[in-house]
């Protein structure tokens, strides 16, 4: 008798087609599926170059994100932008236009198509130190 294959972890474009359909079926839910987003993206990324940076806040990820050229330039580029966006949603209470969330998801889905195209780093970069 065999066992079944187990069914293959949702890539981070299949959780992102799951955010967009719940952005799509209920407009209540904007503010979830922005902080689902800014968690997948810094995820996806934190997982590309292989460290764990989920303690620290947006602002502080991207300040360590920005400068690390293993990132592709025109993803560090859309994340800022993304994370910049949600930062009113998230905290100011914003409730986003149907228009600017859908965008926001486009963004989202051109970096981490990017991302996936993307070559693996093989190190972390070599950090200088001040002198």
């Amino acid at each position: 008798r065999r066992k079944s294959a187990p069914a293959p972890a949702p890539t981070a474009l299949d959780r992102l087609a799951e955010l967009q359909r719940i952005a799509a079926e209920d407009e209540e839910a904007s503010r979830r599926v922005v902080y689902a987003l800014s968690r997948l993206l810094r995820g996806s990324v934190d997982a590309f170059v292989r460290e764990d940076r989920a303690a620290l806040v947006d602002t502080d990820w991207m300040a360590r994100i920005e400068p690390d050229e293993r990132v592709p330039l025109g993803v560090r580029r859309g994340l800022a932008r993304i994370l910049r966006d949600s930062e009113r949603i998230k905290y100011a209470l914003h409730a986003p236009t149907r228009f600017a969330l859908t965008e926001m998801l486009a963004d989202a889905r051109s970096a981490l198509e990017a991302l996936a195209a993307a070559p693996i780093p093989t190190a972390a970069p070599i950090q200088e130190e001040a002198a």
